[in-house]
């Protein structure tokens, strides 16, 4: 069978969509790996947007998928570390389903595809300056980076844009931690009024709402450690009281 995600009509979880490639080996069993190869955050955001750019525009047998998501983010790793992992730790981890030519053909092809167009905006990047312009402490802007993280997995916010995503994360950590809700300066500083927000601000809740599925728990488990503030027991916000601030 073959995969063409734009062509979905219904919206499920990546992991519904990918589950060789998110279960087994593409960027969401990264997150088990970021500790072992010290790989930034941004690496994982733009491997699953090169996932998503390629998936977009060309099909390819599910058998495949694996090997998609591996190799994204090699490509990904090349292009935000200092010292990425070696094409050898990327087979590793695809456990020898492919040979070491099958990894490179794929990297050759995916950018074929993308045109080399891979310095995607991602909304990890606009997070952090985003923060900076009303002084949020780190640990609101951890939980708004949680929030960012668990939207990886959902099919209905590939279509946002990055600083969109980002400022709709940030609005639900400032009402969530009783700061306010989307200033002057915020709205100056992302071109995004309110109003633009309120539709990913209430797809973000949606989410949030939504039963932990067992199969993708790996990112709230990074969030309950004691290094990221254990945002992840953080009740969710109600949703009369975020609809306030839209």
């Amino acid at each position: 069978s073959s995969f063409h995600h734009r062509g979905a009509k219904t919206e499920k979880s990546l992991d519904e969509r990918l589950p060789f490639t998110f279960r087994d080996g593409g960027p969401g069993e990264q997150y088990w790996r970021f500790g072992n190869y010290q790989l930034n955050h941004e690496t994982l955001y733009l491997a699953v947007k090169l996932m998503d750019h390629y998936l977009s525009r060309i099909e390819t047998n599910q058998e495949f998928l694996q090997l998609v998501g591996c190799t994204a983010m090699l490509i990904a790793s090349k292009f935000e570390e200092r010292i990425p992992p070696s094409i050898d730790e990327f087979l590793y981890i695809c456990d020898g389903a492919y040979k070491h030519s099958q990894l490179i053909r794929m990297e050759a092809s995916i950018l074929h595809v993308l045109n080399y167009d891979i310095n995607i905006p991602v909304p990890y990047n606009f997070l952090r300056r985003y923060a900076k312009c009303v002084g949020a402490n780190m640990e609101t802007l951890t939980l708004a980076r949680y929030f960012c993280e668990l939207s990886l997995q959902n099919m209905v916010f590939l279509p946002v844009r990055g600083s969109l995503l980002a400022s709709a994360c940030l609005l639900v950590a400032l009402v969530t931690k009783d700061l306010g809700g989307w200033t002057p300066i915020l709205q100056f500083h992302s071109s995004y009024a309110v109003g633009d927000l309120a539709p990913v601000v209430r797809q973000l809740h949606n989410m949030l709402s939504k039963p932990s599925d067992s199969v993708l728990d790996a990112i709230r488990s990074k969030y309950f450690d004691s290094v990221f503030f254990e945002v992840a027991k953080t009740p969710t916000v109600d949703l009369k009281k975020l609809e306030q601030f839209l």
